[in-house]
């Protein structure tokens, strides 16, 4: 059986898988002030402005780049972010990548946003077998937020089956997510992150930070790791460029 935020990613997928058109129709009819986040790593969603506040803390390797208001020469790989003017809310945003020796657009996300939730819905560009070049819906977003705007759930859904038709891509996708618990003085105590295919479900992680006196992350454990794992009972400390408050 779906869980709630399975059901409702799946739900977001269809209602986009052939709305692109749509989307970006009223997408482009917009004016935006502009940030650019250079050779930033794709698997975070939204680079650098990931929702997550701690995925790439907890994730080895992973770094959010750094965003800037202007760029010298034309951007080849990163993102390009769309905010609403005169605003710093994110309307959107786009990736470039390289393919070859050649700088394509690879995938536009547009955000939707409803009461207290916040969606992404993200096509890539791919190219078909007679040439074309075809957005194609590769991933759904639900941000979930308190009333104090703080964020306390990250589910996404991606499929492997980009250009097949929406029931084959809803064959083969991957559910991600985080759901967060905060104290009283709103510092981020846990996060619950989860990995999994339908029904296969075998990777739950739990993390326990730790804060200094500012209130800045200092260092994490995962209280659900097995015993006798190198995780086990280990405590890893945050680097100081990563350390934040949240």
């Amino acid at each position: 059986m779906l869980s709630q935020n399975e059901s409702q990613l799946i739900e977001l997928f269809n209602q986009y898988y052939d709305k692109y058109e749509e989307l970006n129709s009223e997408f482009i009819s917009k004016e935006y002030d502009f940030a650019y986040s250079k050779n930033a790593r794709l698997f975070l969603n939204r680079g650098a402005l990931c929702p997550s506040p701690v995925i790439d803390i907890v994730i080895g390797g992973a770094s959010r780049g750094k965003v800037t208001k202007r760029i010298r020469g034309p951007l080849t790989k990163g993102f390009i972010y769309y905010f609403q003017k005169g605003s710093d809310q994110l309307e959107g945003y786009d990736y470039y990548a390289m393919f070859g020796n050649e700088s394509m657009l690879y995938q536009r996300a547009f955000i939707k946003r409803k009461d207290n939730k916040e969606h992404d819905i993200t096509f890539a560009f791919i190219k078909t077998k007679s040439g074309q070049i075809e957005p194609c819906l590769k991933e759904v977003v639900e941000c979930i937020y308190d009333i104090l705007g703080r964020i306390t759930s990250y589910y996404y859904m991606f499929t492997y089956a980009l250009n097949a038709g929406v029931e084959k891509a809803l064959e083969s996708v991957e559910f991600q997510g985080e759901c967060y618990t905060y104290d009283e003085s709103s510092q981020l105590l846990d996060t619950a992150s989860l990995s999994y295919k339908l029904d296969d479900r075998t990777k739950l992680d739990i993390y326990k930070f730790k804060h200094n006196d500012e209130g800045c992350l200092i260092s994490y454990q995962n209280i659900l790791a097995k015993p006798g794992s190198a995780n086990h009972g280990h405590e890893y400390p945050i680097a100081r460029s990563k350390q934040r408050k949240v």
